[in-house]
């Protein structure tokens, strides 16, 4: 911490009488059990430097306490002393301070300046007074009046060195960083630089300067603005409403009981889950357990894989269901032989579906996606382009297996062995099916994506079924089928070939896929 005197704006020496009396006034600011980690640092840089708190308080009866004023930026206690005088030691920002503090020109100026100079350093002001009072009036306007500036203390607070990168990650997503806070715009500014938040030029904007505001006025100069320093809990809250009339999805973060009504507007709010209040925790929708932003960066990434599996999974149920549903009205509607019996029915939904399901939630990230813009609000989980492609497939599968089936009984071919083939195309197909909804965008042998080990597992046991109910004798009498034999095999494979790498092929050119 440095610690400054009032007069000249100079570094204090460090066994300076002043140091000692502005250090212990701060702690008798502070709360007795702390929960700001600003105060827990200020209480034990004054345990480790000769005053342990316990000692401090010894004797000393808290006679009155004034909260955290929002607007001010302030804090007060009134001490009674043993010998039962009156002393109110009250912290906060330099501005409020200087508002309650009986001071000259030249020692507002001198002050000003040594705050500039910490804050341009990127560390965060603390400015501490005291007063002696007569009589304790529980008016804090009277109370705090008059009261004595003793100096400012600065508090380093670095960003972790992971979070410029992080925020570049997210912002090469589309996903915008503001940087909302209390302190000065000067330390403000440092902390943008370091973690390179864009903030020139029109990219700041102050608590005073939003309040000088109107809506329209405001409102336009929140889309430049990434920093947003000197705000009161309020403004956030403003900011966060506005932020979402205009369109925006908004992500909230906050640790305490003033960022309740931010964090409870926001579309996400997420709470700090080391130093975040009780109350700011219970409103949150996250609770981010290490108070990381780079968790944050991983939570956004983790989103749109898990988003981009769902799609996925829903592409592949809807091509799936295609010809099994038509297969199923068509065979009766023509009076042939049913193709799909009951069991087969089961087989395929209740073993066959869930087992390639598994495919997805496996598979590695995309390379890029924290390269693309984030979807629009609206934007249906298949679109209508994606729509045209899948029924495009599903029917060409579905061509291929009933083709196959009345070509083969019109050439005199028994009932099993064309329902055993049909069934083969339509086993098979899944699987090229399951592949091609793995790459959306290229065709998957031009987006082949390895390191999943579900996939092999998965492709052995869809066709091994196939096999048991085709060579198993129970299961083939029972599903009415019969063994495959190569020629079966290789009529079924290029058929399914044919009603599917074709689409496949001008995927990404003629076929919107997003």
């Amino acid at each position: 911490a440095a610690l400054v005197t009032p007069s000249d704006g100079t570094l204090a020496s460090p066994d300076s009488a002043r140091r000692s009396e502005l250090l212990r006034a701060a702690a008798l600011a502070c709360e007795i059990d702390a929960f700001d980690p600003l105060e827990h640092v200020i209480l034990a840089y004054v345990s480790a430097h000769g005053s342990p708190t316990q000692e401090m308080y010894i004797g000393r009866r808290l006679a009155h306490e004034y909260a955290f004023d929002p607007v001010t930026k302030t804090m007060s206690h009134v001490w009674e002393e043993p010998d039962g005088t009156l002393w109110l030691y009250a912290k906060g920002a330099l501005e409020g301070i200087l508002e309650l503090c009986a001071v000259t020109s030249a020692e507002r100026e001198a002050a000003l300046a040594a705050n500039r100079v910490i804050s341009g350093d990127g560390m965060r002001a603390i400015a501490v007074a005291r007063k002696r009072l007569d009589r304790l009036s529980a008016r804090r306007e009277d109370d705090e009046r008059g009261a004595t500036y003793l100096g400012l203390i600065g508090f380093a607070d670095e960003p972790r060195p992971e979070v410029r990168a992080s925020i570049q990650e997210c912002q090469k997503a589309g996903v915008r960083v503001v940087m909302i806070t209390g302190d000065h715009p000067l330390t403000a500014h440092w902390v943008a630089e370091q973690v390179g938040l864009d903030h020139m030029d029109d990219g700041m904007l102050t608590g005073p300067e939003m309040g000088r505001m109107d809506e329209t006025a405001f409102r336009r100069a929140l889309r430049n603005a990434n920093v947003l320093a000197r705000i009161t809990p309020a403004q956030k809250h403003r900011v966060v409403r506005a932020l979402k009339e205009q369109g925006e999805v908004v992500a909230m973060t906050g640790d305490g009981i003033n960022d309740v009504a931010a964090l409870r507007e926001a579309h996400v709010g997420v709470a700090m889950g080391k130093r975040g209040t009780e109350v700011a925790r219970s409103v949150a929708t996250l609770v981010l357990l290490d108070d990381n932003f780079k968790t944050i960066e991983a939570a956004v990434r983790l989103g749109r894989q898990v988003y981009d599996n769902l799609q996925r999974a829903f592409r592949y149920i809807v091509v799936f269901h295609i010809p099994i549903i038509i297969t199923a009205l068509l065979m009766p509607l023509l009076g042939a032989p049913l193709l799909l019996r009951p069991v087969h029915l089961v087989w395929l939904e209740l073993v066959l579906h869930p087992i390639i399901a598994l495919v997805y939630p496996a598979d590695r990230p995309d390379s890029d996606a924290m390269r693309r813009p984030p979807r629009r609000r609206d934007e249906p989980i298949i679109s209508g382009g994606v729509f045209r492609r899948l029924l495009a497939e599903g029917l060409l599968v579905t061509l291929a297996v009933n083709g196959s089936y009345l070509l083969l009984l019109g050439r005199g071919a028994p009932e099993a062995e064309a329902r055993t083939v049909a069934l083969a195309i339509l086993v098979i197909a899944q699987v090229f099916l399951v592949l091609m909804q793995r790459s959306p965008g290229k065709p998957f042998w031009r987006n082949w994506k390895d390191g999943n080990r579900v996939l092999p597992w998965v492709f052995v046991a869809t066709l091994g079924s196939l096999a048991l109910l085709s060579y198993v004798p129970v299961l083939s009498n029972a599903a009415g089928l019969v063994p495959l034999t190569p020629a079966h095999w290789g009529l079924a494979l290029a058929l399914t070939a044919l009603a599917t790498l074709p689409i496949e092929a001008t995927k990404g050119a003629s076929w919107p896929c997003t």
